[in-house]
């Protein structure tokens, strides 16, 4: 007579491969929520600085009193650097605008952008632009915020782009 079916002992080999390979798969994936926030950040970041300086270039970008007026369509409010000093850190000799991207998307649409779901300081001397609430970034054992849109590019092509 000849014995049909499965053993214990394949079935607790078999349950034993299925957790080396989740752990192995939860491992390798820990990474991946934070690596894509950041990656669109980045691409959020490329998409605004891109349409400033078109605005800048095409002379539709202009400061009226305490405003900075894009296309004649919509203006964004000059803030007071001191308030955002964890945002800026030592820079915060330029005039600030704030580009208030989630309450409203006139500017967003103005600026003919898609999907940007953070807001933003624009310093408009140098055209760079600062994540108000920055991003975290894990590097080893060491969790850092970063706010400026130069250093956010820097860390994606150094991390990202090998």
């Amino acid at each position: 007579m000849k014995n049909e079916g499965i053993t214990i002992l394949q079935i607790v080999i078999t349950i034993v491969i299925m957790i080396i390979l989740a752990t192995i798969a939860v491992f390798y994936a820990q990474g991946v929520p934070s690596e894509a926030r950041i990656a669109t950040i980045y691409n959020e970041v490329k998409e605004i600085k891109s349409s400033i300086v078109e605005a800048r270039m095409l002379n539709k970008m202009k400061v009226k009193g305490d405003t900075l007026d894009f296309y004649g369509e919509v203006t964004v409010p000059k803030v007071d650097a001191d308030a955002y000093e964890t945002v800026l850190g030592d820079n915060r000799t330029g005039e600030y605008y704030y580009l208030d991207f989630t309450s409203s998307r006139k500017l967003e649409n103005t600026l003919e952008l898609e999907n940007v779901n953070h807001d933003y300081l624009l310093d408009f001397n140098t055209l760079n632009i600062y994540l108000i609430k920055g991003i975290e970034i894990k590097s080893g054992d060491t969790i850092s915020v970063k706010y400026d849109a130069n250093e956010i590019e820097e860390y994606y092509y150094h991390t990202f782009k090998k």
